[in-house]
């Protein structure tokens, strides 16, 4: 059965038929594409489109502004051994520049490289210059960047959208995301300088690892109590 014959099979049960490729990469796609616009539901890179009865390929829809907006009713993915095409990533890094939750992506990482900046200087300084226990300097900075990189997402970053929570269940809040994001980062720094890796280096890595966590957690599953005054944009 060609991949077209697939499609229009589908269109019984959904208006809306992906052709993507393993369920890995389909995975790795949605994953990181969530991290800007947690509304979205399915990638938005299938090179192959079934849309309201009608089948696209390349240049001629814009999928990720139907995910977006949610101009379907049903959903469906099937797998295929398909080669992204350019035009889909064109369309996100668009939404991105245009639309609130790409601007809110946009500050909120300002605020995650600042955070991870006053880390690793706050790390230099108290472990670096003056020779505080290791572990004890690295948990002290990390709790200072995370009380800063809170105010600076609560009153600039993500200031726009609608707090449905008090301040303080929003700090609290972010602070069990962070907290667990900080064994990370403190789990990844002790096994990396247990294998002799350059201190700078290993709490470089930890932080990595540690923030891409926090990005999601916050951001997808609401642990930052936002409420955006349009789910969709």
């Amino acid at each position: 059965m060609s991949i077209n014959d697939e499609i229009r099979k589908k269109f019984d049960e959904c208006d809306l038929v992906l052709i993507c490729p393993n369920k890995l990469v389909y995975s790795i796609a949605l994953f990181l594409t969530r991290l800007v616009f947690p509304v979205i539901e399915f990638s938005p890179l299938a090179p192959v489109v079934g849309y309201k009865g009608e089948i696209y390929a390349g240049e001629e829809l814009n999928l990720a502004k139907i995910l977006l907006k949610r101009e379907y009713s049903r959903g469906c993915v099937l797998f295929s051994d398909l080669k992204y095409h350019k035009k889909r990533l064109d369309d996100i890094l668009e939404l991105v520049k245009t639309t609130k939750a790409g601007r809110y992506f946009i500050r909120y990482s300002i605020v995650s490289v600042s955070g991870v900046l006053i880390n690793m200087i706050l790390f230099y300084i108290m472990y670096g210059l003056l020779h505080i226990w290791d572990m004890l300097s690295l948990s002290v900075s990390i709790e200072l960047s995370i009380l800063i990189t809170f105010f600076l997402n609560n009153y600039w970053a993500l200031s726009g959208r609608d707090f449905h929570k008090p301040l303080w269940r929003r700090l609290f809040g972010y602070h069990m995301v962070l907290f667990i994001g900080m064994v990370i980062n403190l789990g990844v720094y002790y096994l990396l300088s247990m294998a002799k890796v350059e201190y700078m280096a290993a709490d470089f890595l930890g932080i990595l690892i540690a923030s891409i966590w926090n990005m999601y957690m916050i951001d997808v599953h609401v642990f930052f109590a936002k409420k955006p005054k349009n789910k969709n944009i």
